[in-house]
């Protein structure tokens, strides 16, 4: 029998203690203390760990993306990317990204655009939606000054003062 996890999935900043096994009125049964320390788990402790991951959960960053650019117009790389949803094997053309993975683009000279997709699957297959709030970006290949926010519901505008480079960006 398969079990799917209640709640949202963590990159929709929905959950809240509650989701990872808190509650304000859980105690030990009875009021007993844990029989064993090295392998029980009291409810305080449960208490601390739920609160712990959700502040986790809700700072996260969703995305970690690392791709280069070569002259404005010309095809984006991606050689890195990691997000809540999974982790890229390989590299992709920025333009053609695998299902699940965002998509990079020149929009102009030095200006780059990341496309989030609409939905995401956790691993239960729970589905929902990102929408990026918090955006940063590094111009790994020189000293460019470099930044990156967040352009609508789904998208993360990157700029630098060169046209081409290798970037860092993540996305929360």
């Amino acid at each position: 029998m398969t079990t799917t996890p209640n709640g949202t999935p963590a990159w929709t900043r929905a959950t809240d203690h509650t989701f990872y096994g808190g509650n304000v009125n859980k105690r030990n049964y009875q009021d007993e203390p844990i029989v064993n320390p090295r392998t029980d788990v009291s409810a305080n402790a449960i208490q601390r760990m739920a609160a712990d991951l959700a502040a986790v959960a809700r700072m996260a960053d969703f995305c970690n993306i690392a791709f280069s650019a070569s002259a404005a117009g010309s095809s984006v790389t991606v050689t890195a990317c990691r997000t809540m949803a999974g982790i890229l094997s390989g590299s992709y053309a920025g333009s053609s990204p695998p299902a699940g993975f965002p998509s990079v683009t020149h929009v102009s000279a030095s200006v780059l655009s990341i496309a989030i997709g609409g939905g995401y699957s956790d691993d239960y297959s729970v589905n929902a939606v990102f929408a990026p709030a918090f955006a940063g970006a590094t111009c790994t290949s020189g000293t460019y000054a470099t930044k990156a926010y967040v352009s609508g519901t789904a998208m993360v505008m990157v700029e630098s003062g060169t046209s081409s480079g290798a970037y860092h960006v993540w996305i929360a």
